[in-house]
């Protein structure tokens, strides 16, 4: 009986110990939803980042029948930080719009910001979802 409850208590700590080292892979993600007209959402799956990396003046235009974007990331620590982050299209029905897109880096000294700019890969896009994240060393 003693074995089985030592089995079961290492088996415990394994656990969280493996749960404690994935939360910590850097892989929870703060997302930014816009669009034409749109007040823009924020979604914080890492306050943290949130914290020190700030979303700023996030604005859309049309432009040649295509939606543009614009927004400062901004670094609100002394010390030198870097993100990723990437941007989804969708459609006025909510779609997905298929794109190649992938997780940019972006590397900011203290104090310090950024202007992304993007533009939609279609006509049909009326909406944006901007990823922010820690860099994720896994690929």
């Amino acid at each position: 009986m003693k074995h089985h409850t030592m089995k079961y208590a290492c088996c415990a700590i394994v656990l969280s110990l493996l749960s404690a080292c994935m939360g910590s892979r850097g892989t929870a993600q703060n997302t930014y939803i816009g669009g034409e007209g749109k007040e823009t959402e924020q979604i914080f799956g890492d306050p943290q980042l949130a914290k020190q990396f700030v979303m700023e003046d996030i604005k859309t235009q049309r432009r040649n029948d295509r939606l543009f974007v614009q927004f400062n990331l901004r670094n609100t620590k002394s010390s030198n930080l870097a993100i990723e982050w990437t941007i989804n299209w969708f459609d006025a029905g909510g779609f997905l719009i298929e794109t190649a897109n992938r997780w940019q880096p972006a590397s900011m000294g203290g104090k310090g910001y950024q202007t992304i700019t993007q533009t939609a890969p279609t006509p049909e896009a009326t909406e944006f979802r901007l990823g922010v994240r820690k860099p994720n060393t896994v690929h």
